[in-house]
């Protein structure tokens, strides 16, 4: 009998032990809120993650993701199919609060930047360092940008206008880490006429975001938008095509009617923007505007351009909307009331996912019609009120006619999901 209890408590404390997989739930409106996970993987040693990797890194069938370790911020490499880490390491070993917030792949290498430590190599193989500079916080744009070997930034130009400064052109080698400015924006006033309503700042203005491309020709082209704050409160926007093989523009300083909300894009020789309360598309080779469309608010932190449709969020105040516009022409297809939104977007096989900071949760929409296919909670949340989704995801593309993943952190571990298409 004794020896029937202590079975007993085993098979017990056993039971308990083992990770709890959902099963499927769809509510009413046949929206899936439960989701069985293909794997999950403890992200902490103790603590919530304080690292995020905002963009979706993925490395030969792995993925990067934020990780802690003995009161540090760590990244780790994990195989996507399995969950299982390759390596882990110390990205910024004087940061208690450390993020990649931009970075750029090249090949087997990571370029990443941080206000305080710099930029720095890393080598997807292994995690190892491979250069590292340190450039005291004087860079700056949504994005690091690259093409081939090459990456680009916007940072403090040598040519100052004391005591005020202005974004140039940088350009970086992703091999060797050395860096060079290249481009030094020419404004129509002196630095005396700056209008200090403009948020106090003491920034002239500058360069703002550069989007590589190449040619037919291997000839390398940069997007490139500048930000004037000379001429009035709020300041002028422009963008340019800088041929950066030849050193000369194509052509220069095409007005936009504002600032940016995430970057551009250019798709089949066109250039996409979201700016505050528009929408609009110019030709890439003349820089003449094709068309333009105007909304209530402003945009989230990126856009998607595919099979002629291009698919954004819109914010006005405590409402969002995710839009489906044709990319062709401008037109509306459809608009539907969302959670508030302004984290990444992610596009696979005809589905859009994101995790709003508002709700924390895993969504996921059907891109052609705007029907909602997912709201799926963390399931670390019911037994840790802070283990919420962070507002993060990343889509890995199936193989062999294979569904594909999604990939999402709870702070305390990683989860993977079947992908919707």
């Amino acid at each position: 009998m004794k020896n029937l209890f202590y079975i007993l408590i085993i098979i017990f404390f056993s039971s308990c032990k083992k990770d709890e997989i959902p099963e499927t739930i769809i509510d009413t409106n046949g929206v899936i809120t439960k989701l069985p996970f293909l794997w999950k993987t403890s992200l902490t040693d103790g603590g919530y993650i304080a690292m995020g990797v905002a963009p979706s890194i993925t490395y030969n069938d792995k993925i990067l993701m934020g990780t802690f370790k003995e009161q540090k911020c760590d990244i780790a490499l994990l195989d996507v199919n399995s969950g299982t880490k390759i390596w882990q390491t110390l990205f910024y070993p004087d940061q208690y609060y450390a993020s990649i917030s931009r970075a750029y792949q090249y090949e087997n290498l990571l370029v990443s930047d941080s206000y305080s430590e710099g930029f720095q190599c890393r080598n997807l193989d292994n995690g190892h360092l491979k250069w590292k500079i340190i450039t005291g916080g004087w860079f700056d744009g949504y994005k690091l940008t690259g093409i081939d070997n090459l990456f680009f930034v916007c940072g403090k130009s040598a040519t100052n206008y004391d005591p005020f400064y202005l974004w140039a052109g940088w350009v970086g080698n992703a091999e060797t880490g050395e860096m060079s400015e290249f481009l030094t924006p020419i404004f129509s006033e002196t630095a005396d006429t700056v209008n200090f309503n403009y948020y106090g700042s003491r920034i002239v203005g500058g360069i703002e975001n550069i989007v590589p491309l190449k040619t037919e020709s291997g000839e390398i082209l940069l997007l490139i938008n500048t930000h004037e704050t000379l001429q009035s409160e709020y300041g002028e926007y422009y963008f340019s095509l800088y041929n950066f093989t030849k050193k000369e523009f194509v052509y220069c300083d095409k007005k936009l009617s504002a600032s940016n909300h995430g970057m551009p894009q250019i798709v089949d020789n066109k250039i996409y923007f979201t700016l505050y309360k528009e929408v609009c598309c110019y030709d890439l080779n003349s820089g003449e505007k094709l068309w333009g469309r105007t909304y209530a608010g402003g945009f989230g932190s990126n856009f998607i351009v595919v099979n002629n449709q291009l698919i954004t969020s819109e914010v006005i105040f405590d409402e969002s909307f995710l839009i489906n516009l044709n990319s062709e022409n401008g037109n509306q297809n459809w608009s539907i009331s969302t959670v508030q939104n302004l984290s990444p977007l992610r596009y696979l096989n005809g589905v859009i996912y994101f995790v709003p900071l508002s709700d924390a949760k895993l969504h996921a929409y059907e891109a052609s019609t705007g029907k909602e296919l997912w709201r799926i909670e963390s399931p670390d949340y019911a037994h840790d009120s802070g283990a919420f989704f962070k507002p993060e995801c990343t889509v890995v593309p199936g193989k062999n006619g294979e569904k594909g993943k999604v990939i999402v952190s709870s702070y305390l571990n990683g989860f993977c999901y079947e992908a919707a298409r």
